[in-house]
């Protein structure tokens, strides 16, 4: 079997320009559906977010691919209810299951995780939730670091479904890197039926050493997941990425991907004060982060209506606003001085300017803008203004 791996990522503008289309969510803008339902419920808690077969980046650059799509992951459930450790859950219960290695997950790094009976995987505290949110919440409903494969309220000790966990020093699905499988064997949604064979079915999630995770549905009487949230959350950003939620767009030899690409943080500077007089000049600054090295850099600067363009020192190319510096190593900073005047010098006037730089790889924004005021006009040549 073969997916994309973070180091595979040659075709990710193209990747990244159909999820722009529509298909990132950010369920934390989608308002508050309605309280908590009791135990039992079968009322869905919001929704139905359904999915597409791409989406993301999340501002923290996770994506997500699912089997459906052109050179997206391949399913091969491997079976490990023969092989792997079985833990016997109650309602509404969790287990730690040791990684065996360290795991990323939102820029934290992992050697343990905690299994829920209720179909997810947390890094918090709370792995016991039977209510499935969506959108997810910061407001301390939502389990706060997690991973969900099909989060809903199941009951595995009805009829004594297990849950497996085994490591793999190569994994025998995906890439040939460190993992971990956590399997959900048969479960029942809640109450169960008191009989073997599971109401919702049989599913499991793979961690990857790489920071990548494949969810896999085997198959089962519910394993549509109508009442299923299936993401990513990390409520300490707040930042989360939904696959669906209670769409019940789930099917037997379904496989979803959720990485990070490769990203190259590109951070800008602007500096430099226009003024009474002049012209002046502003130096602007582009440094990549790293840790790969970007291509396709270009810083664009649209000045106001209050300045002109002058000139610039890299070579004439800021004259129509957009400054194209293409390739930036991993470590490097570029430089120019954008030299641009008054429109009437003579005149204090508030200039607010703003720089924006982008790359060919995903780059956070947090630190891709820089805004330069003058703060209402320097005097600079008229001492008595």
């Amino acid at each position: 079997m073969t997916f994309r791996t973070p180091l595979s990522w040659a075709a990710l503008a193209l990747v990244l320009g159909s999820a722009a289309a529509g298909a990132a969510i950010n369920p934390t803008d989608r308002g508050y559906f309605g309280p908590e339902p009791v135990k039992g419920d079968n009322v869905p808690y919001g929704g139905p977010i359904a999915p597409d077969t791409t989406g993301g980046p999340d501002a923290f650059g996770y994506v997500f691919t699912d089997s459906t799509e052109p050179g997206g992951p391949v399913y091969n459930f491997i079976d490990i209810s023969t092989t792997g450790t079985s833990v016997a859950l109650g309602d509404d219960s969790a287990t730690t299951v040791p990684i065996g290695f360290t795991f990323s997950f939102y820029g934290a790094d992992h050697t343990s995780v905690d299994a829920a009976s209720n179909g997810y995987l947390t890094f918090g505290t709370d792995g016991t939730d039977f209510s499935n949110d969506c959108p997810l919440l910061a407001d301390g409903t939502t389990p706060p670091i997690s991973i969900f494969p099909f989060w809903d309220d199941l009951d595995p000790g009805d009829d004594g479904a297990l849950l497996y966990h085994q490591q793999f020093g190569s994994c025998p699905v995906g890439a040939a890197v460190p993992c971990v499988i956590v399997q959900w064997e048969e479960f029942d949604f809640f109450p169960g039926n008191g009989t073997p064979g599971g109401t919702a079915g049989t599913f499991q999630a793979v961690l990857y050493q790489t920071g990548a995770m494949l969810f896999q549905y085997q198959g089962g009487p519910g394993i549509a997941g109508s009442g299923a949230t299936v993401g990513i959350w990390n409520s300490t950003l707040p930042e989360s990425l939904l696959y669906q939620c209670n769409a019940g767009a789930l099917s037997a030899g379904l496989a979803v991907l959720f990485e990070t690409p490769p990203s190259g943080d590109l951070a800008i500077t602007k500096s430099g004060q226009v003024a009474i007089g002049g012209p002046y000049a502003y130096t602007i600054e582009v440094t990549n982060n790293g840790p790969e090295n970007q291509t396709g850099v270009s810083v664009t600067d649209v000045l106001p209506g209050a300045i002109v363009y002058v000139s610039d020192s890299c070579g004439g190319d800021f004259s129509d606003g957009v400054w194209d510096i293409g390739a930036l190593a991993n470590g490097a900073t570029a430089s120019c001085d954008l030299v641009v005047s008054l429109v009437d010098p003579s005149t204090c006037t508030d200039v607010i300017n703003t720089a924006t730089v982008t790359g060919d790889l995903f780059d956070p924004a947090s630190n891709s803008t820089s805004t330069n005021s003058n703060a209402g006009g320097n005097q600079v040549q008229d001492s008595s203004f």
